[in-house]
Protein backbone atom coordinates (compact mmCIF):
# COMPACT_ATOMS: atom_id res chain seq x y z
CA UNK A 1 0.00 0.00 0.00
CA UNK A 2 2.77 2.19 0.86
CA UNK A 3 4.99 1.61 -2.31
CA UNK A 4 1.37 1.93 -4.62
CA UNK A 5 1.24 5.58 -2.47
CA UNK A 6 4.41 6.77 -3.05
CA UNK A 7 4.28 6.25 -6.86
CA UNK A 8 1.29 8.16 -7.22
CA UNK A 9 2.93 10.75 -5.34
CA UNK A 10 6.00 10.57 -7.24
CA UNK A 11 3.45 10.82 -10.76
CA UNK A 12 2.22 13.89 -9.04
CA UNK A 13 4.81 15.38 -8.46
CA UNK A 14 6.42 15.08 -11.61
CA UNK A 15 3.33 16.45 -13.13
CA UNK A 16 3.22 19.32 -11.10
CA UNK A 17 6.95 20.48 -11.63
CA UNK A 18 6.13 20.03 -15.64
CA UNK A 19 3.31 22.59 -14.94
CA UNK A 20 5.71 24.96 -13.40
CA UNK A 21 8.37 24.36 -15.71
CA UNK A 22 5.83 25.38 -18.63
CA UNK A 23 4.34 28.39 -16.67
CA UNK A 24 7.99 29.62 -16.15
CA UNK A 25 9.43 29.18 -19.85
CA UNK A 26 11.60 26.47 -18.42
CA UNK A 27 11.73 23.48 -21.12
CA UNK A 28 9.98 20.21 -20.42
CA UNK A 29 11.31 17.06 -22.25
CA UNK A 30 8.06 15.06 -20.85
CA UNK A 31 6.15 17.21 -23.53
CA UNK A 32 8.27 16.37 -26.37
CA UNK A 33 6.20 17.57 -29.90
CA UNK A 34 8.48 15.76 -32.17
CA UNK A 35 6.70 14.36 -35.00
CA UNK A 36 4.00 14.22 -37.23
CA UNK A 37 0.05 15.78 -36.41
CA UNK A 38 -3.09 15.69 -38.21
CA UNK A 39 -6.77 16.42 -37.35
CA UNK A 40 -7.85 13.32 -37.65
CA UNK A 41 -10.82 11.68 -39.38
CA UNK A 42 -13.19 15.35 -39.16
CA UNK A 43 -10.72 17.41 -41.23
CA UNK A 44 -7.90 14.97 -42.93
CA UNK A 45 -6.16 15.62 -45.38
CA UNK A 46 -3.40 18.16 -43.99
CA UNK A 47 -0.80 17.65 -41.07
CA UNK A 48 1.97 19.07 -39.33
CA UNK A 49 5.40 17.99 -38.92
CA UNK A 50 6.97 19.46 -35.50
CA UNK A 51 10.47 19.33 -34.52
CA UNK A 52 11.26 20.50 -31.49
CA UNK A 53 14.72 20.72 -29.31
CA UNK A 54 16.30 22.72 -26.80
CA UNK A 55 16.20 26.20 -29.07
CA UNK A 56 13.47 26.11 -31.45
CA UNK A 57 10.74 24.41 -32.61
CA UNK A 58 10.02 23.60 -36.56
CA UNK A 59 6.86 23.41 -38.34
CA UNK A 60 6.11 21.89 -41.66
CA UNK A 61 2.95 22.46 -42.53
CA UNK A 62 1.23 19.92 -45.34
CA UNK A 63 -1.88 21.25 -47.22
CA UNK A 64 -3.41 21.73 -50.51
CA UNK A 65 -3.72 24.57 -52.92
CA UNK A 66 -6.83 25.67 -54.18
CA UNK A 67 -5.91 23.58 -57.24
CA UNK A 68 -5.98 20.27 -55.13
CA UNK A 69 -2.19 20.40 -55.41
CA UNK A 70 0.10 19.52 -52.65
CA UNK A 71 2.20 22.28 -50.87
CA UNK A 72 3.95 22.75 -48.05
CA UNK A 73 4.77 25.90 -45.66
CA UNK A 74 7.76 25.97 -43.31
CA UNK A 75 8.29 27.77 -39.88
CA UNK A 76 10.51 28.68 -37.02
CA UNK A 77 10.24 30.19 -33.74
CA UNK A 78 12.42 30.26 -30.18
CA UNK A 79 11.60 26.73 -27.93
CA UNK A 80 10.37 28.83 -24.89
CA UNK A 81 8.71 26.33 -23.12
CA UNK A 82 5.53 28.35 -23.45
CA UNK A 83 1.87 26.75 -23.41
CA UNK A 84 1.43 28.44 -26.80
CA UNK A 85 3.80 29.08 -29.61
CA UNK A 86 3.13 31.26 -32.96
CA UNK A 87 4.79 30.80 -35.66
CA UNK A 88 5.53 33.03 -39.20
CA UNK A 89 5.09 30.47 -41.53
CA UNK A 90 7.02 30.78 -45.43
CA UNK A 91 6.02 29.38 -48.45
CA UNK A 92 9.16 28.02 -50.48
CA UNK A 93 9.25 27.94 -54.23
CA UNK A 94 11.48 26.47 -55.95
CA UNK A 95 11.30 23.73 -58.89
CA UNK A 96 10.57 19.61 -59.13
CA UNK A 97 12.67 16.98 -59.64
CA UNK A 98 13.84 16.85 -62.78
CA UNK A 99 12.91 20.70 -63.84
CA UNK A 100 15.20 22.99 -64.51
CA UNK A 101 17.14 24.72 -61.30
CA UNK A 102 15.31 28.17 -60.76
CA UNK A 103 16.00 30.74 -57.59
CA UNK A 104 14.24 29.59 -54.53
CA UNK A 105 11.68 32.19 -53.26
CA UNK A 106 10.61 32.72 -49.92
CA UNK A 107 6.94 34.28 -49.07
CA UNK A 108 5.55 35.01 -45.85
CA UNK A 109 2.59 32.90 -45.74
CA UNK A 110 0.38 33.63 -42.77
CA UNK A 111 1.04 32.08 -39.09
CA UNK A 112 0.64 29.02 -37.53
CA UNK A 113 -0.62 29.30 -33.66
CA UNK A 114 0.02 26.27 -31.30
CA UNK A 115 -1.91 25.63 -27.73
CA UNK A 116 0.53 23.10 -26.08
CA UNK A 117 -0.42 21.44 -22.72
CA UNK A 118 -0.26 17.44 -21.49
CA UNK A 119 1.69 16.03 -18.80
CA UNK A 120 4.22 12.67 -18.29
CA UNK A 121 2.04 9.92 -18.34
CA UNK A 122 0.01 10.88 -21.13
CA UNK A 123 2.63 13.13 -23.09
CA UNK A 124 1.87 16.56 -25.19
CA UNK A 125 -1.84 17.66 -25.85
CA UNK A 126 -1.20 20.24 -29.17
CA UNK A 127 -4.24 22.39 -30.61
CA UNK A 128 -3.52 24.38 -33.53
CA UNK A 129 -4.99 27.51 -35.35
CA UNK A 130 -3.89 28.67 -38.19
CA UNK A 131 -4.56 31.43 -41.07
CA UNK A 132 -2.04 30.93 -43.79
CA UNK A 133 -2.31 31.97 -47.64
CA UNK A 134 -0.83 30.45 -50.59
CA UNK A 135 0.65 32.61 -53.08
CA UNK A 136 0.71 32.14 -56.73
CA UNK A 137 -1.58 30.98 -59.66
CA UNK A 138 -3.81 29.02 -57.49
CA UNK A 139 -4.04 30.78 -54.80
CA UNK A 140 -5.84 29.57 -51.29
CA UNK A 141 -7.07 30.74 -47.83
CA UNK A 142 -6.28 28.23 -45.28
CA UNK A 143 -7.88 29.19 -41.83
CA UNK A 144 -8.47 26.69 -38.58
CA UNK A 145 -9.20 27.36 -35.23
CA UNK A 146 -8.59 25.07 -32.16
CA UNK A 147 -8.20 22.14 -33.96
CA UNK A 148 -7.22 19.32 -31.34
CA UNK A 149 -4.23 17.26 -33.52
CA UNK A 150 -3.75 13.50 -32.86
CA UNK A 151 -0.29 12.21 -33.11
CA UNK A 152 0.67 10.18 -35.93
CA UNK A 153 3.61 8.79 -35.24
CA UNK A 154 5.35 7.58 -31.99
CA UNK A 155 6.35 9.54 -28.77
CA UNK A 156 9.75 10.69 -28.53
CA UNK A 157 11.41 8.84 -25.81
Amino acid sequence: MLCSFSAHLAELWLSMLCSFWLSCGCPCSALNLSGGWYAGEQDGGWALSLQQNADSLTIIAYLYDGAGQPRWLAGVAENSGQSEVTVEMLQINGYCDGCEPVERQLQPAGSISLQLNGNAQSGANVIASMDVQFRGQQPRLWQRDAVPMQRLTSRPE
